[in-house]
């Protein structure tokens, strides 16, 4: 079978590395307000924790998860929590 030019992506290495960070930084966003959310909801750390990363085991499923996201988590989940009792009524 012949190789094609287009079946294997020419993607610089400068983008890929910005790429990846700004992916990263879009992920925590979307972990804190989902934890900050559960956490105005009246659910406890134990749980938004567990929620949090039954939700990133979905998304990741069939991916590769990123490195050091098991322990960045709990950090990104407790700050949430943090601004959310700020922001609790």
């Amino acid at each position: 079978m012949d190789t094609f030019d287009w079946w294997t992506p020419k993607v610089p290495k400068a983008w890929r590395s910005r790429a990846g960070e700004a992916g990263r930084r879009a992920l925590e966003r979307d972990v804190r307000e989902r934890a900050a959310l559960l956490g105005r909801l009246g659910r406890s750390k134990a749980e938004v924790l567990a929620r949090c990363r039954q939700n990133l085991a979905w998304e990741f499923e069939r991916l590769e998860t990123p490195a050091g996201l098991e322990d960045a988590l709990p950090g990104w989940v407790e700050a949430a929590l943090g601004r959310a009792d700020r922001l609790a009524p």
